[in-house]
């Protein structure tokens, strides 16, 4: 497993180098636009800017804008729309392994900001399953424009999707019967084949059978599942 990296940036001196404004330079959205800031060079400049000001910088970055208001389809016992912070994504890219070859599943994912970040960090296939249809048109306006291919958002009580991919991404984005249903269905998968659940600020009762390791500090949790030999 990589080990979990610093959220800061050593400058030559050994000394920690950030900055404090939270808006991307325009060599920044130019190096973005034509392709080439991604990967460690992505995570560069996000660990250059205060910890508290990389939300505001990686939403100028895609243009997120003005995100909708929760509607009526959000169903008894889910949460309404919060951004999980990037340094928590940050922390969570460290616990597992996502390359070209794996699939990230944000589910609960509002406008898809999580499964955007984790594919130009990683190179991952990302996937959001999101309920409320205006989240989910916000973020597909969001990959049009920014034409990103790799990312693919669905419409869909996460209840009724047949759950496909490597890593799977839960920022409290439910609870009661739904959330006891989705970890009842990823035991499941998990005791068929292996996967990695990434919880932040959730603890996930799962069925220990099926648990191969509990990793993580903090707010982020990762929970390997898979067949006990």
């Amino acid at each position: 497993m990589p080990e979990p990296r610093d959220d800061r940036e050593a400058d030559p001196r050994g000394e920690i180098a950030v900055r404090e404004r939270p808006v991307p330079s325009e060599l920044e959205r130019a190096s973005f636009s034509g392709g080439q800031l991604r990967g460690a060079a992505l995570r560069a400049a996000l660990l250059a800017v205060e910890p508290s000001s990389r939300d505001a910088w990686i939403d100028a970055l895609l243009g997120l804008g003005e995100i909708p208001e929760d509607g009526p389809s959000l169903p008894r016992g889910g949460v309404p729309y919060l951004p999980c912070d990037v340094s928590a994504i940050l922390a969570a890219i460290d616990l597992v392994t996502l390359d070209a070859r794996r699939t990230f599943v944000d589910l609960g994912a509002g406008v898809g900001r999580a499964a955007m970040l984790v594919h130009l960090l990683t190179g991952a296939r990302a996937i959001g399953v999101e309920v409320q249809p205006e989240l989910v048109a916000h973020a597909d306006a969001t990959l049009a424009r920014l034409q990103l291919g790799g990312i693919s958002m669905r419409c869909a009580d996460v209840r009724s999707v047949a759950l496909e991919g490597d890593v799977f991404f839960l920022y409290a984005p439910f609870s009661g019967a739904i959330l006891d249903e989705v970890t009842r269905v990823l035991a499941a998968l998990g005791a068929r084949r292996p996967i990695e659940v990434i919880t932040v600020d959730l603890e996930l009762a799962l069925d220990p059978a099926c648990v191969l390791d509990v990793a993580g500090s903090g707010r982020v949790t990762r929970y390997a599942l898979g067949p006990r030999s």
